[in-house]
């Protein structure tokens, strides 16, 4: 979605829900997302699975923003906290 705004014409980018706040699951309990039936296969969801999607998440954040700043386009993040 950040691509197709960019060719929109778009250059200021506010990030909602991009927290990297990726949580173990604990039970059955998924607090990773609001819906239960978004992540189908629980069973997954371990302590290195989160380390990697929060790594990996701000990596790609990293990356987006320099290449965006270099290219006069902004990035927020507008997430609470």
């Amino acid at each position: 979605m950040m691509q197709q705004a960019i060719k929109l014409g778009y250059n200021e980018l506010y990030l909602l829900g991009c927290d990297l706040d990726w949580h173990v699951l604990e039970g059955d309990e998924d607090t990773n997302h609001f819906d239960r039936a978004y992540e189908a296969n629980l069973e997954i969801h371990t302590e290195d699975r989160a380390k990697f999607n929060n790594e990996l998440g701000k990596a790609m954040h990293d990356l987006i923003a320099k290449w965006y700043k270099a290219n006069g386009i902004w990035v927020f993040n507008a997430t609470v906290g």
